[in-house]
C-alpha cells in the first residue's frame, strides 16, 4: 500500500492544476470464508481492489473508477478525469498541501489474516464439531461458518493523507429443526418445515476470541425446536417487549436507513422534517460508534479521511442527528459524522452505520414482563423492512411468549409481525433493560455493522404475516 499512496499522491497533485477538490482512495479487500456442513467444509478466498479519483470542475462533480491500482491504471484514471472534465491546467496554479501521512493498524494480536488457509479452516471444523456435540437428535441440519475481512485503505485529498488497515472476523453455526404445522381447513393433514436459528459472534479480535460458547451454541439449538401453540397466533394492539434480536435489527435496519443524510438531501425521508424533534420516549438515546475499540463496523478514519467519533443520533428521545457523508454534510450544513462508507467493489461512499448502541437502562428483563396484564415477550427476526419515506417498518418475530398478570404462560406463537411508525413504536417505549447483546451484520460482500440492543418495552400492534 505504501507504493499505491505514492502513486495516488502524484495523481492528486498533478490533477489539483486541472480542478478544484481532487481526492484519491483506494481499497483492497482480501476475504476467507469457511464453511462447514455435514457434507464436508469449504474454503472460499479472494480480493477485491478498486481504486477512485474524483474532483470538482465548475461546479460538477466527476469521477473515475478502476479496479487496476497500480502505476498504468492510475495514469489511465488520471487521463480519463481530464478528457471527461474538459479542463485545461491552469497557469500558476498550486496544488493543495497534504498532511503527513497518518496510518492507523486495528487487528488483534493474535492475527486471523496470518493464519494458513489449512489452519483457517481446521479451526472452523473444531468449531463446527463443538456445535454439533450440544444437538440432540431433533435438530436436523447444523452449519458453520468463519469469515475474515482484511481490508487496506488510503485516502488523499481535503488536506488529508490517510491510511488503515482493519482485520474483522465473524463466525457462528447455525441449527434447524423441523416445525410441524397444521393445514388451515385440511382436516389432520400436516406441513413440516424447518426453523433455523443462527448463533455468531463478529468483531476485531482473534477468531478463538469470537467463537461462540457451548452456552450460546445450546440456546440457538434448543430455540430452533420450540414448540408452537397450535391456534392462531393473536392480533390486535398490546403491551410487549421486544428481545435484543428484534431491537437489534429495529435499530439497524429501520431507524439506521431513515438516518441517511443523503436521503434528507434529496427529500427521500420522512425523518428529515422530526430533526430537533422527539421521536421517541426519554428512555431511547441511539448512538452511532465507529471509534468503539474491537466494534465489528469500527475503523479509523472513514473512506473520505474523516477521524472516526460516537454521534448521538437519537438523544433522550429527541432525534439529534443523521448520518453524514462529505457532500450530504455539505450540502445540508450538519457537522460531518465520518460515516462515509464504500460497499466492497464499490469506491463511491454513502453515509452508513458503523456500531450502532441503543443505550441500556437500569431494570432487569423480569421486571419489565412484571408490570405486563396481557402481552408478549417477542424474540428472533426473521425480516425488517422500513419505507424511509413515511418511515413505516415491519417486523417478523419468530416468536411471541405469551405473558399475563407479569409471567409468562408457556405458550408460544410463531411468525409474529409488528407494523407501525418508528416514531409511534420508539414513542410508546416504556423503558429498556440492563441486559444487552451484541450482534452483527455484513462482511465478505457486504459493509460490516454491528448493533448492542437491550429489550425494549412497548405498545405496539402485532398483524399477521
Amino acid at each position: 500500500m505504501p507504493r499505491l499512496r505514492d502513486l495516488l499522491r502524484t495523481a492528486v497533485s498533478a490533477l489539483s492544476a486541472h480542478c478544484d477538490e481532487v481526492t484519491a482512495s483506494a481499497v483492497i479487500e482480501r476475504v476467507r470464508r469457511v464453511d462447514v456442513a455435514p457434507g464436508g467444509s469449504a474454503l472460499t478466498s479472494y480480493a477485491v481492489p478498486v481504486m477512485r479519483l474524483s474532483c470538482e470542475l465548475e461546479g460538477r462533480s466527476i469521477g473515475v473508477v478502476s479496479n487496476q491500482i497500480d502505476a498504468s491504471g492510475v495514469r489511465r484514471a488520471m487521463d480519463t478525469l481530464r478528457a471527461r472534465g474538459g479542463a485545461r491546467a491552469r497557469a500558476g496554479r498550486r496544488p493543495p498541501a497534504l498532511e503527513e501521512p497518518r496510518a492507523r493498524v486495528l487487528r488483534p494480536s493474535d492475527d486471523p489474516a496470518a493464519l494458513s488457509p489449512a489452519e483457517w479452516a481446521e479451526r472452523a471444523e473444531a468449531f463446527y464439531e463443538r456445535a454439533r456435540a450440544v444437538t440432540g437428535s431433533r435438530i436436523v441440519h447444523q452449519a458453520a461458518f468463519a469469515l475474515c475481512n482484511d481490508e487496506e485503505r488510503v485516502f488523499l485529498g481535503r488536506g488529508r493523507d490517510r491510511s488503515q488497515r482493519i482485520v474483522r472476523t465473524r463466525a457462528g453455526a447455525i441449527f434447524a429443526g423441523h416445525e410441524v404445522r397444521r393445514r388451515r381447513g385440511a382436516g389432520d393433514d400436516a406441513l413440516a418445515a424447518l426453523r433455523a436459528e443462527l448463533v455468531d459472534s463478529g468483531g476485531i479480535a482473534s477468531l478463538d476470541e469470537l467463537l461462540p460458547g457451548e452456552e450460546a451454541l445450546a440456546a440457538a439449538a434448543e430455540r430452533a425446536l420450540t414448540l408452537f401453540a397450535p391456534v392462531a397466533p393473536p392480533r390486535g394492539e398490546f403491551d410487549i417487549v421486544l428481545a435484543p434480536s428484534l431491537v437489534a435489527r429495529l435499530i439497524h435496519d429501520c431507524v439506521a436507513p431513515a438516518l441517511d443524510a443523503a436521503l434528507w438531501r434529496d427529500g427521500l425521508s420522512a425523518a428529515a422534517a422530526l430533526g430537533g424533534a422527539a421521536v421517541a420516549a426519554p428512555a431511547i438515546t441511539l448512538i452511532d460508534d465507529p471509534s468503539a475499540a474491537g466494534g465489528y463496523g469500527s475503523y479509523a478514519f472513514d473512506d473520505e479521511g474523516a477521524a472516526a467519533a460516537a454521534t448521538a443520533l437519537i438523544d433522550a428521545g429527541v432525534l439529534r442527528a443523521p448520518l453524514t457523508d462529505h457532500a450530504s454534510a455539505r450540502a445540508l450544513g450538519l457537522p460531518n459524522t465520518a460515516n462515509a462508507r464504500c460497499s466492497q467493489g464499490s469506491a463511491v461512499p454513502a453515509p452508513r452505520p458503523s456500531n450502532l448502541v441503543l443505550r441500556p437502562g437500569t431494570r432487569s428483563l423480569g421486571a419489565l414482563i412484571a408490570e405486563i396484564d396481557h402481552g408478549f415477550l417477542l424474540d428472533g427476526c426473521m425480516f425488517a423492512q422500513v419505507e424511509p419515506r413515511t418511515w413505516r417498518v415491519r417486523l417478523r418475530a419468530a416468536r411471541a411468549y405469551e405473558i399475563r398478570r407479569g409471567k409468562r404462560t408457556g405458550a408460544v406463537y410463531p411468525d409474529i409481525d409488528i407494523a407501525g411508525s418508528v416514531p409511534a413504536l420508539l414513542g410508546a417505549a416504556r423503558a429498556v433493560s440492563s441486559e444487552a447483546e451484541r450482534f452483527c451484520y455484513g462482511g465478505g460482500a457486504y459493509l460490516a455493522s454491528s448493533a448492542l440492543a437491550p429489550f425494549l418495552a412497548t405498545r405496539a400492534p402485532l398483524v399477521g404475516p
